[in-house]
């Protein structure tokens, strides 16, 4: 989860950790399965983070808590086909004078954390 003071630092964000994905294989991989006998990583030459803005309504509660709840992992999937295994979203947290943010990842490619 991240905090950013307007939707510019959440591009510059975005685009920083675009330019590791372009520096490490294993951020470009995915999972091929269909018609193929066992499953296989493949790694891309190019895999664009996905970047989303999502429209909260703070009087339905705290926006942080409503962006964990909406990309819960028990209930959020990344597709594992499609490279790369992350995927931010944030949303303006106009009571609090913020934007929020919420990197997800498949713990395939960032297990170490």
């Amino acid at each position: 989860l991240f905090t950013f003071t307007g939707p510019e630092p959440v591009n510059l964000f975005a685009k920083a950790l675009q330019s590791v994905i372009e520096r490490h294989d294993i951020l470009r991989s995915s999972i091929a399965w269909e018609g193929l006998e066992d499953p296989v990583q493949v790694v891309w030459r190019q895999a664009t983070l996905g970047l989303e803005e999502v429209v909260i309504d703070p009087a339905d509660g705290d926006v942080l808590t409503q962006l964990h709840e909406q990309f819960d992992p028990r209930h959020y999937r990344l597709d594992l086909s499609r490279a790369p295994l992350m995927h931010l979203a944030y949303a303006q947290d106009s009571t609090h004078q913020r934007w929020v943010g919420i990197l997800l990842f498949h713990h395939m490619v960032l297990d170490h954390t």
